[in-house]
Parts: structure tokens; C-alpha cells; sequence
């Protein structure tokens, strides 16, 4: 028995060594806004990967003026919303931010719902309340199948996003009956690189796995390989490119991006698990390609 249970240990630790080398060798472009980082960096680096940290996006303050005073005017009247709806981590930080300028205690009474549990599992924390996501997947898509959404003629409902974000879910939800209002609580700003900066992270640094987190992030990484020469260019379009869905996957292709992988998630576990196949698919390739062929 005891012998079993020694052999079982060894059979685990392999198992742990052989999952934290997965990504031995690969270099991976982080490209998260910068306070997003640090886990997946964690998590990357703990797989035998390194690191290359290039944010695109900053999160900064909501637009002032007249836009500013309709976000202010919400947040007053929030008591007056059935449901609320969190698209993101950052729309769950920066949201509940924005309530606490008005609100002491958050309102009693609102049905809470996020896109993916990570986003759930933070806005129950810093909420204190109950939150809803969809059980089997991360997108507007998978959150639209919840029963919460089965008879909302009628009732108020408050999507908290950054500015200019995707329409999909508002758009459904008015056509089921719903009055929906858009909390945009926050920007997101490309940043902006010298061209010593993008050489050094997209060609010095020699990434052989890129990600990319959002549209609009792809965006800003395509046109930041727009900016180098046309070898250089071709050979990161044909990287593997981790996105976080089918659909931005698609535009990924659509963009030039040859090797899109989409992610079952977001979340840190689903995104090493991207990292992980993509890899494994990559050494695959290269393998195949030594073998000799036969004559």
C-alpha cells in the first residue's frame, strides 16, 4: 500500500514538472493593460515560459462633459435598475467605483449578472452581493442564455463598459422588451511606443507567441507590426495569436493574422491552456518538418 501510494506521488510530481515546463522555450507577448498583468505574467513564467510585457490599451477616467453628467445622472437613480450587467473585470473595478461616489451602501434588491466567473467571482467581492454569469462560456452570447434574461419586457437594465464597447448584448435584450442603459465607466487609450520600444519587444525579443485580449487590443498590435519592415511584419503574422473568443478569432483572420487561437476563456486557467496547445501544436509543426522524407 505504501509502495502504491510512493508511486502515485512520483506518477503526480512528474505530472507537476512536466505542466510547469510546458511552455519551456517559448516567449510570450503580453500585451494586458499593465495593471492586468502580473498573473498572467505569474502564470506564463511558471510554465518554463518568458515574458515580454507590452500594454496597448490604458484604462483611464470616463469622457467629462455632457457624457460624464448622463453616467452621474444613472449612478444617482441606480436603486431604479432591475438588473446590472458587468462585461469585464475592469468594468466591475471601475464600476463599483463610480458607485461608491454615490452610493455608501450598494442598493438592495438588483439582480447582478457578469460575463465569465472571474468577472462574477470579483464583482461578488467587491459588491458583497450575489452575482450570476453564464455556466457554460464567457461571451454575451452564453449570457444571453440565462433564465434571467427569459422575460424582461419592460424591465430596466444597466450594462456597466468601457466607452465604445460592443453593442451585441443591448442591442438583443431592447429587442426582448428590455430598456437598457450603458454605464460606460471607463476609457481604453492605445499607448503609444517609439519605435525603439516596438523593435525591442516585437523583433529583439524574438516572441513566439502573441496575445491579444480584445479588438480593439488586435488592433493596436496590427498596426504596431504595420510599423516594421515587411519581413519582420510576415514573420509575426504568421505567429500564433491567443485571443479570447470566436469572434474576435475571426477578425484576428480577418486582419492578416495567420495562426488565431481562441481561448475557452479569458480567465488565467483558460488562457494557459491556450498557451499550452499552442505551443505543443508549434513543436508539433516543427518536428515534422525535420523529419527526413523518404526518398
Amino acid at each position: 500500500m505504501a509502495k502504491k501510494s510512493e508511486q502515485q506521488a512520483q506518477s503526480q510530481a512528474k505530472l507537476a514538472s512536466g505542466t510547469q515546463q510546458a511552455l519551456s522555450g517559448q516567449r510570450v507577448l503580453i500585451t494586458r493593460p499593465a495593471h492586468q498583468q502580473p498573473p498572467l505574467i505569474a502564470g506564463v513564467q511558471a510554465h518554463g515560459a518568458t515574458t515580454i510585457s507590452l500594454p496597448l490599451l490604458a484604462i483611464t477616467a470616463p469622457s467629462r462633459g455632457d457624457q460624464a453628467d448622463v453616467l452621474r445622472r444613472q449612478l444617482l437613480a441606480l436603486d431604479s435598475y432591475e438588473l446590472l450587467v458587468f462585461i469585464s473585470s475592469n468594468a466591475v473595478r471601475e464600476g463599483c467605483k463610480a458607485i461608491d461616489d454615490y452610493w455608501p451602501q450598494f442598493p438592495v434588491g438588483l439582480d447582478l449578472l457578469a460575463i465569465g466567473p472571474s468577472t462574477a467571482a470579483l464583482a461578488e467581492e467587491l459588491t458583497g452581493q450575489r452575482v450570476r454569469s453564464a455556466a457554460g462560456g464567457m461571451t454575451s452570447e452564453d449570457l444571453l442564455e440565462l433564465d434571467s434574461f427569459t422575460n424582461i419586457e419592460g424591465r430596466r437594465i444597466g450594462i456597466f463598459r468601457g466607452e465604445g464597447g460592443r453593442d451585441f448584448l443591448a442591442q438583443q435584450l431592447r429587442k426582448r422588451g428590455a430598456q437598457v442603459d450603458y454605464f460606460d465607466v471607463y476609457r481604453r487609450e492605445e499607448i503609444n511606443y517609439e519605435d525603439i520600444q516596438v523593435r525591442e519587444a516585437l523583433i529583439e525579443s524574438e516572441p513566439t507567441l502573441l496575445t491579444a485580449m480584445s479588438g480593439q487590443t488586435l488592433q493596436a498590435l496590427r498596426s504596431l507590426i504595420d510599423q516594421l519592415s515587411e519581413p519582420h511584419a510576415d514573420k509575426l503574422l504568421t505567429l500564433p495569436v491567443i485571443v479570447p473568443s470566436q469572434r474576435v478569432r475571426d477578425l484576428a483572420a480577418e486582419m492578416g493574422f495567420e495562426n488565431p487561437i481562441a481561448s475557452p476563456g479569458a480567465d488565467l486557467d483558460s488562457l494557459l491552456q491556450a498557451f499550452v496547445a499552442a505551443a505543443a501544436k508549434e513543436s508539433l509543426i516543427e518536428a515534422v518538418s525535420r523529419t527526413p522524407r523518404p526518398e
